[in-house]
């Protein structure tokens, strides 16, 4: 029963953590994967020398982690090429403004 419960909590756990990333909740996704860490050393500490469920769970920790990086590397270069897309209309905004302070200033 141990084992299953262990098991559901890391499912939560890695579920809730795919969720806070694929949402862009960063700081979520930080408390996520420090609990989730937490649980898997605990799992691997009850567990038995040899138990292939460690490298088992070895893996699917290594799959979490490097779905986690490249999710939010895309959505970082995501977010680089909108912020990058509108540097012509900041701008046109600046010199906009700049055009209104000097009217009111002389008006």
């Amino acid at each position: 029963m141990q084992k299953l419960d262990t098991m559901r909590c890391l499912d939560e756990l890695a579920g809730g953590l795919r969720a806070a990333i694929a949402t862009g909740q960063y700081a979520r996704a930080q408390e996520f994967s420090a609990r989730y860490a937490q649980a898997l050393v605990e799992k691997w500490r009850a567990l038995p020398p040899g138990d292939p469920e460690l490298a088992r769970s070895w893996c699917e920790a290594v799959e979490l982690v490097a779905w986690a990086r490249r999710t939010a590397l895309a959505q970082r270069a995501h977010l680089a090429a909108r912020l990058e897309a509108l540097g012509p209309v900041l701008s046109y905004l600046r010199s906009q403004s700049c055009d209104r302070h000097t009217l009111n200033m002389n008006g």
